[in-house]
């Protein structure tokens, strides 16, 4: 089966099942963009998507603060809470951000004098812990799989659940970053890149990518731009994926944390990288796993 074609088969199982919201009841929620975002593809995309227990309305100033919003990514947050933080009391869904924009946008929203922390939700479009974790049991149980890190709350995040992966950080040698991935690589079959923009970060992150290329070492990321940026394998949540997480919230708000993981994701193979390190993954295995573990989505 095809990632699309499950898609859609998951937008049917998410109509049929969902019970928060009555038959032939339609909710509405607005789509936020600053002007200089503006999308009319992505917002048409969203509301075919989205339909049709939900309706997309384009955000306007007079909207009743009884609808919740959507928006896209960490500028468009930021130019809403720019602009309208001190006249709105809607809800806030914030989807395709990362850990650290979470982190600076929950800094504003849960100060003085907004305090509006309860009303903002967040969706983290990249690899979950568990989605790598699942990766390497099924595809790397038999090979020496390493990480490393330098920012501890990093750790603190993936270390738990990927307990079959070998660690390193920089202890008292305060090596550079280079020379901590490069230590951690010694022996390995493959390694995990982390969200830490202490030690993997634009400035060295396709010099470490080169270098575990020459060294035959296998990357994992966790988002779209590792994947773009050369790793092997990577999982993320495109936009599709991310709306069915959004679609599946609105429609059971008592599910909604205020953090947290779209559960629908994909993996990616770098086919081209593989094959010139003459290396190999079964795709089609690779694709299997993740719809398996789509449609274990918010079965609870």
């Amino acid at each position: 089966m095809k990632k699309n074609t499950l898609k859609l088969v998951v937008y049917v199982l998410l109509g049929i099942c969902s019970v928060s919201v009555k038959a032939n009841q339609v909710m509405q929620a607005g789509l936020y963009f600053s002007l200089q975002h503006f999308s009319k593809s992505q917002l048409l995309y969203t509301q075919t998507l989205l339909q049709p227990e939900i309706e997309i309305l384009p955000f306007y100033p007079e909207m009743s603060e009884n609808l919740p919003i959507l928006v896209s990514g960490f500028d468009n947050a930021q130019h809403y809470l720019k602009h309208f933080k001190n006249s709105r009391a809607n809800s806030v869904l914030v989807m395709g951000v990362d850990i650290h924009q979470v982190k600076k946008l929950q800094m504003l929203v849960c100060a003085e004098p907004l305090n509006v922390c309860d009303k903002w939700r967040f969706i983290n479009n990249q690899a979950s812990p568990q989605r790598i974790h699942q990766l390497i049991k099924h595809f790397f149980a038999d090979k020496k799989v390493t990480s490393a890190y330098l920012d501890q709350s990093v750790a603190e995040v993936w270390k738990p659940e990927l307990n079959n992966v070998v660690w390193y950080q920089n202890n008292a040698e305060n090596l550079k970053p280079f020379y901590v991935i490069k230590r951690a690589l010694e022996g390995a079959d493959a390694f995990v890149i982390l969200p830490d923009e202490n030690l993997f970060n634009a400035s060295i992150g396709r010099v470490v990518l080169q270098y575990m290329f020459q060294n035959k070492t296998i990357s994992i990321g966790y988002s779209a731009g590792t994947f773009q940026a050369g790793s092997a394998i990577a999982s993320y949540a495109d936009y599709p994926n991310t709306l069915l997480a959004v679609k599946y919230l609105l429609l059971n708000p008592d599910k909604a944390k205020n953090y947290q993981y779209a559960c629908y994701q994909d993996y990616y193979v770098n086919q081209k990288v593989l094959d010139a390190m003459q290396l190999s993954i079964d795709s089609s295995a690779l694709n299997q796993l993740a719809e398996e573990l789509n449609l274990q989505c918010y079965t609870e």
